[in-house]
């Protein structure tokens, strides 16, 4: 499906009909981050019924409270989202949630939020708007918000949500450009991860070329990670499992062996 531009989308808002009682009490909702000339940030409640697009109005109401619409200003697309919720509830506790909507698991790396678009962020997936009507209908989508645990849960207990805040801790462009205050520092995983992928996929190549059995590396890899229990042993032994179950081996390795390297990470605002 050809995507809307942002501008286009804008034209086609709606005030959502939502179906929960009036004398019910709302969480108030604040956003940590401020809007800029690059992203906006929308949470889905009352307050902003009109900028909710009319493809997300049918579920709109029944989304966990703190989601919400990243508005990508840009010609660049998102291709990583990292938010996070602090819950409070009616006797004073608080409980924090947070989502990594991370494109770089695949190669290439899949788009979050389209260019001059805009995608739902809730506490356990991110949704690009080209599903939101395939969602609202109720047909199969890997990952649909609706269909979540997590996000079950935190409709469940709407009535004791007492105010919700939301904040972006970093958006990475698909040309490496960090926004947001960073400070869960996630792009070095992902230049980890690319890094345990590709040491995985060297070794494996030289034990092939030697003639060597590939089965007894893939133990020894994760036999390691047991013994050190660090991070990059830990994604190795991850990988190694991955490639002991395909069911394609010369398949997956060849593409972990085609995978590009991430982008060359900067950060560009809202520090």
């Amino acid at each position: 499906m050809r995507i809307r531009s942002i501008w286009i989308g804008l034209a086609t808002f709606v005030a959502v009909t939502w179906t929960l009682g009036a004398a019910q009490t709302m969480p108030s909702i604040t956003v940590a981050n401020k809007n800029s000339v690059l992203l906006e940030i929308i949470p889905i409640d009352q307050a902003h019924a009109s900028k909710i697009p009319a493809s997300l109005g049918p579920v709109a109401a029944s989304l966990p409270v703190g989601s919400f619409l990243l508005f990508n200003h840009t010609g660049t697309p998102i291709t990583v989202v990292v938010a996070t919720w602090s819950y409070w509830d009616k006797a004073g506790n608080m409980q924090p949630r947070k989502i990594y909507c991370d494109g770089f698991y695949l190669s290439p790396a899949d788009v979050q939020v389209s260019a001059n678009d805009l995608a739902l962020v809730t506490p356990d997936g991110c949704v690009r708007q080209e599903y939101f009507a395939h969602m609202a209908a109720g047909k199969p989508m890997l990952g649909s918000p609706l269909q979540s645990g997590l996000n079950q849960s935190l409709v469940a207990d709407r009535n004791n949500t007492a105010s919700v805040q939301i904040s972006i801790d970093s958006v990475i462009f698909a040309d490496g450009g960090i926004w947001g205050p960073d400070t869960l520092r996630y792009s070095p995983a992902i230049l980890e991860r690319y890094i345990a992928r590709q040491s995985v996929v060297k070794e494996i190549d030289t034990a092939k070329a030697a003639g060597e059995n590939v089965d007894s590396h893939l133990e020894s890899i994760q036999a390691e990670a047991r013994a050190r229990k660090d991070k990059p042993s830990n994604l190795r032994a991850h990988i190694a499992r991955s490639l002991q179950s395909s069911t394609n081996r010369e398949g997956t390795l060849k593409w972990l062996r085609e995978q590009a390297p991430p982008p060359q990470f900067h950060h560009i605002g809202e520090q």
